[in-house]
Order: C-alpha cells, then sequence, then structure tokens
C-alpha cells in the first residue's frame, strides 16, 4: 500500500507547488473553475473559451483582463510550473516542430483548468459508457523492480507484482469502479474506437499523463466521439523530458474522487 507519495518535480511541472502534497492543485484548480462559473453559466462554452486562451499569448492576456482574480492567481499558478523557462532556453531549435516541447507557461496554466473543465463535463457521461478503459502511462512503474506486466487483448496489464507501484494501486481502484486498465504502449485508439461503435457500444477512456499529453489525447479522443476524463501525474519526469526514467507519482485520493459517483 502506497502512502502519500513524496514531493517531486519534473522537467516542467510539479503540482506539488510549494507543498508537500498535491491537495492544494485540486483545491486551487476547482477555486478557479468555481469564479469562471459565475461569469461563464454554460461548461462548454468555458471550455471554449479556455482552448481558444490557450492559442495565442494576446488571447490568454483578454482572459486575465476580463477576469482580475486569474491575474491575481497567476503567481500561485506559477508555483506549479518552475521549470518551464529554463526548459525552453535548453530546446534545440529544431526540436521546437513538436508540440509539447515548446509549449509556455502561460499555456500549462490553461491546459491545468482545461483538463479539470471537461472531468466536469463528461464524468456523468463516462459512467454511462458501454465500454470503459483506463490508459495508465509505463513511467507509473516501480523502476525497482522488473515489471511482469504483460499484453493481454488492448495493450499491457498489471500483474500486482509490487506493493509499492502506482500503476498497481491505480489498477486496484479501476477494477473496483468497472474500468478496464491497460498501460498504454501499442493501443490503437482509433482502431478501438471504430470497433466498438460497429458494436454499437459507447466507449469511455480515462487517461493518466502528463499535463501536455492529457490534453492532447483528450482533445483527440473529442475528434473520435469518445468520452474522457482524466488525471494528471504529479509531474513529468519519464525519458521524453529528463533523458531517463525517474520515479513519478499520481494524487491516488484524487483518483477515487473522480471516479466516486
Amino acid at each position: 500500500m502506497i502512502e502519500k507519495p513524496e514531493r517531486i518535480i519534473g522537467k516542467t511541472y510539479t503540482l506539488f507547488g510549494n507543498s508537500n502534497s498535491t491537495d492544494e492543485f485540486y483545491l486551487f484548480i476547482d477555486n478557479i473553475l468555481n469564479q469562471l462559473f459565475r461569469k461563464y453559466k454554460d461548461m462548454n462554452l468555458l471550455l471554449d473559451v479556455i482552448r481558444h486562451s490557450s492559442k495565442r499569448i494576446k488571447n490568454y492576456r483578454q482572459l486575465i483582463s476580463e477576469n482580475n482574480f486569474l491575474k491575481e492567481s497567476e503567481s500561485l499558478f506559477t508555483s506549479y510550473t518552475p521549470g518551464i523557462k529554463e526548459h525552453l532556453r535548453q530546446q534545440p531549435f529544431l526540436k521546437f516542430w513538436e508540440s509539447v516541447i515548446r509549449l509556455k507557461e502561460w499555456q500549462y496554466h490553461m491546459y491545468m483548468l482545461e483538463y479539470a473543465l471537461i472531468n466536469r463535463i463528461n464524468r456523468e457521461k463516462f459512467f454511462e459508457c458501454d465500454v470503459k478503459i483506463a490508459l495508465l502511462p509505463h513511467c507509473l512503474r516501480d523502476l525497482t523492480k522488473n515489471c511482469k506486466a504483460s499484453h493481454n487483448g488492448l495493450d499491457y496489464q498489471c500483474k500486482r507484482c509490487s506493493k509499492n507501484c502506482f500503476i498497481n494501486e491505480a489498477t486496484r481502484i479501476l477494477n473496483e469502479n468497472g474500468i478496464i486498465p491497460y498501460i498504454w504502449m501499442s493501443a490503437n485508439l482509433r482502431s478501438t474506437a471504430r470497433k466498438n461503435l460497429s458494436e454499437k457500444k459507447s466507449l469511455g477512456i480515462l487517461g493518466i499523463a502528463c499535463i501536455p499529453e492529457l490534453i492532447n489525447g483528450m482533445r483527440s479522443c473529442a475528434r473520435k466521439g469518445i468520452t474522457a476524463i482524466g488525471i494528471p501525474l504529479d509531474a513529468n519526469r519519464c525519458i521524453r523530458w529528463m533523458g531517463d526514467f525517474n520515479p513519478n507519482s499520481i494524487n491516488l485520493e484524487m483518483l477515487k474522487a473522480l471516479l466516486r459517483h
């Protein structure tokens, strides 16, 4: 059984901020959304506004200027994104073709709001889906053990070989809620969606990933007509960002809360 995860910092962000727990991040994001709902009564309209604001700095600045509490919250937002400026300085020019690599700090802040808002919009619809699966990143595994996960159907599945593995803990929680968990290594979402559509079954996906990848995945699901919800990794610490795999974590209590219905 995993206790509260230790404070970690990723290449560009950390949900711990200046705290020893990620609980404050989730409360902060919920509070920001609640304040935005006072102005934008329709959640889908607000989603359009947030996505629009994440595209260009002038759109973001307009949103900030129209909502003073967002301006006042910028310093707290930046406590969750301490590594972005240095990360961007280190990137070679040719690397910037990859969208997730070149995200600016203000875009991360909009992405943090976007994933949480999508959860609010899609949560009940997700539970109504005929088929519910979860895609877990292999960077959440216990790096001190030889992972025994094996391919089973759509993708790899956890064999519960380590008590100190976040994939093990997440798998248990997901199974208890009727969601089939996979460690995403090779699954093809397009063919999976097509198969369920041909069988007249609705598909729901719960994703766990670093913030840039989580938003990319949620948007991709929306384009394919897949209902998606998700939980962000506590930091981005995999080989893609840091050149090697480093221990990572998620807030398991927030995963439980998302699935509570």
